[in-house]
């Protein structure tokens, strides 16, 4: 499926036209680097934790 939506990395799963609305469903590539702390390689799940 073409990535209409012009993001980068994101790969186009399915899309839904209902009224006058669309829905996308995309897939996200994986992210190389915590978003919130910058750190890469030590991803922790569900919290923060103190990075040396």
């Amino acid at each position: 499926m073409i990535n209409s939506l012009s993001l980068p990395g994101y790969q186009l799963v399915d899309s839904d036209e209902q009224n006058e609305d669309i829905h996308f469903r995309l897939e996200a590539p994986t992210p190389v680097a915590c978003e919130g702390c910058g750190v890469q390689g030590e991803f922790v799940r569900f919290g923060k934790r103190d990075v040396p």
